[in-house]
């Protein structure tokens, strides 16, 4: 609750510099010479760099533009802070003018501190707004970038926050490396079996082809016969056939809904455009759509139609899909082969752009023409064997990262304002970030884990924050059921990720979280008014409310108050018009749908009748409101589509 220090970034920094701006020509080898299109989230890629003489090198590093370990760089051009990272030892590669350089204190700051905060959203809002130029390549302006406000945290806090941040960075790394060599070795088994034909024959197979003394033995390297195909301009095994790729797969165009139903507030379904939320696997989630058009469904491989034609990944979840993809499924019963069969294809779309067969987009005719080999359905089924395992693996570990990396995001700007502080002595971070990364668990964030990472997770502004507004803009004063009930709505329709750490519990009056509860009767914000009907009430207290009205207008709360005024005007909607008894059936009537994944009116009364209730009127949810207006509800709901 303590108001935060504020210090600007160059009075915690040595130097604020950039790379060099004497740009040689590159060479075939020699010392690599780095820009902004080589970082990536954690370090440099080298594959892509160019290399300098020896003597050019030590023109590039002249006026110490050499990064040191404990620097902290970052993409200063283009996509600015798109990149933050530490140098963590000692390297002997040139950088250039379009990376920058920070040398930290460090006596001020500790370099991952440094790091993840410029990693915010309100950090990079706030250079957007005052320290970028240029329109065509955006670029931050150096001299001025060290006037940026850095909370100011003692070095033994910086170093407890860096730490858990780190350890959440350090096991998506882990992760991320597993699933390189998962990929690798399921490349190298579809190659040695479907391009070299060299799979392992059963005893079945052997006698079925007629050679059974080749049971066992890699098929073409012992004499399998092999015949030409004339569509496929190739030899292949006797017994397989050549097709094209719709005989092997469900292909689905994608087609792009209405600009004005996107959204980033997950409102929907998920939505990708094209391939420009791709990961090394599987996408990240950004943009969702209330008016979604073609669908993919989980697992489904999501295929770039557009440059880069032949780009690859694969659907964590059900989503939409734009103009710029294409949706496969597997019709021979194995996913893992037709990933490895659109990854050949990709090969050939790489190698045609390289010789200058540029491909700005493939048609539906082009797709579903492509030529491919048909194995015999055992064949595939035993490669399925195999490489099933290895996927589903490389899936549980993208399906952990997706969830680390959120809870990191979640975590960032808390742990920086103090809303979220580490607990003094936790030697057991690493250990509870693996257990809730284990093999067969998907992580979930829950109150447990948090709190045993965590001091406490403040809430008390979030929650005076529902009274303030509901006072201000509804007249609506809420007693302790209110604002939890307003809360968990906040949480279940909306998708609040600050209560997404909250576990609710499901009450005779809707439902309750011993969090929220602690939270509001402490509330330095609040004070509890009884009314003349004897009634208690909560109020926002008028000698906090200047400060609760401009942590609201916070750009980090932005969202957070969308959120809210989102709900309240559901609230005010002519059905419900701030009336509690049909907020309650709001509450009641949404939840029962979530749960069950259904709108059918029977289901939902069925869940309705085995909600108890303790008001003496009603023994249940289905005796305090009718099937019709409960019916009501359901099209209320699916009207406003927030289910």
């Amino acid at each position: 609750m303590n108001k935060l220090n504020l210090v600007k970034l160059n009075t915690l920094c040595k130097k604020i510099t950039d790379g060099s701006h004497y740009s040689p020509v590159g060479v075939g080898e020699g010392i690599p010479m780095l820009s902004v299109k080589n970082m990536r989230e954690n370090g440099f890629d080298y594959s892509d760099s160019k290399y300098v003489s020896f003597n050019d090198y030590l023109k590039l590093v002249k006026g110490d533009c050499k990064p040191l370990i404990n620097d902290v760089l970052i993409a200063k051009d283009g996509s600015y802070l798109k990149h933050v990272f530490v140098i963590d030892k000692e390297i002997n590669q040139a950088v250039l003018s379009s990376i920058g350089i920070l040398r930290p204190d460090l006596d001020k700051v500790h370099p991952h501190y440094l790091k993840y905060y410029l990693q915010t959203k309100s950090v990079k809002r706030t250079v957007s707004k005052k320290y970028v130029s240029g329109s065509a390549l955006p670029r931050i302006i150096l001299k001025n970038f060290g006037e940026i406000d850095v909370i100011d945290r003692s070095l033994s806090d910086q170093k407890k926050i860096s730490k858990v941040l780190s350890d959440l960075d350090a096991k998506i790394e882990l992760n991320n490396k597993i699933n390189i060599d998962l990929n690798e070795i399921a490349k190298l088994i579809y190659d040695y079996w479907f391009v070299q034909f060299d799979f392992p024959m059963s005893s079945n197979y052997a006698k079925t082809i007629g050679q059974p003394q080749l049971a066992g033995k890699p098929y073409k390297a012992s004499g399998g016969a092999m015949f030409y195909s004339e569509q496929l301009k190739r030899r292949i095994p006797k017994g397989w056939d050549d097709g094209v790729l719709s005989n092997i797969a469900k292909i689905t165009m994608g087609q792009s809904p209405a600009g004005s139903s996107y959204n980033e507030e997950g409102m929907g379904e998920v939505f990708f455009q094209g391939s420009t939320d791709f990961g090394d696997r599987y996408p990240s989630i950004r943009k969702y759509t209330i008016l979604p058009s073609r669908m993919a469904k989980e697992n489904d491989i999501l295929l770039s139609v557009r440059a880069p034609v032949g780009t690859l990944n694969q659907a964590l979840i059900g989503c939409c899909i734009g103009r710029g993809l294409a949706a496969l499924r597997e019709k021979t019963g194995s996913n893992t082969y037709l990933w490895q069969q659109m990854s050949y294809f990709k090969q050939i779309f790489e190698s045609r752009n390289n010789s200058g067969t540029t491909f700005g987009s493939i048609t539906k005719d082009d797709l579903f023409s492509l030529k491919v080999i048909i194995p015999p359905q055992e064949i595939i089924n035993e490669y399925k064997k195999i490489s099933d395992p290895l996927y589903l693996k490389l899936k549980i570990n993208s399906q952990q990262n997706q969830d680390l990396a959120e809870l990191r995001d979640w975590l960032l700007p808390m742990l920086m304002n103090g809303q979220v502080t580490v607990k003094e002595s936790n030697n057991k971070i690493n250990e509870q970030i693996d257990m809730a990364a284990e093999e067969e668990t998907a992580y979930q964030r829950n109150s447990e884990f948090v709190d045993s990472l965590f001091e406490h997770v403040n809430l008390y502004k979030e929650i005076a924050a529902i009274q303030l507004i509901e006072e201000e803009t509804i007249g609506i004063t809420h007693g302790k059921t209110g604002i939890q009930k307003t809360t968990s709505n906040l949480q279940q329709i909306f998708k609040e990720k600050r209560f997404k750490n909250v576990k609710f519990e499901e009450r005779p009056w809707g439902m309750f979280s011993e969090t929220i509860a602690e939270n509001i009767e402490a509330n330095p914000f609040l004070f509890k008014l009884e009314l003349e009907s004897g009634k208690k009430v909560y109020r926002v207290k008028p000698e906090t409310k200047k400060e609760l009205q401009n942590w609201i207008k916070l750009e980090e709360n932005q969202q957070y108050n969308k959120s809210l005024t989102q709900l309240l005007s559901i609230y005010q909607e002519p059905f419900i018009k701030n009336d509690i008894y049909k907020i309650e059936l709001l509450n009641t009537v949404y939840r029962c749908m979530s749960k069950l994944h259904t709108d059918n009116l029977d289901a939902i009364r069925t869940a309705m009748q085995n909600w108890p209730m303790i008001e003496k009127k009603y023994k249940n949810k289905a005796e305090k409101f009718s099937e019709s207006v409960t019916a009501k509800m359901i099209d209320f709901i699916k009207d406003k589509q927030l289910i």
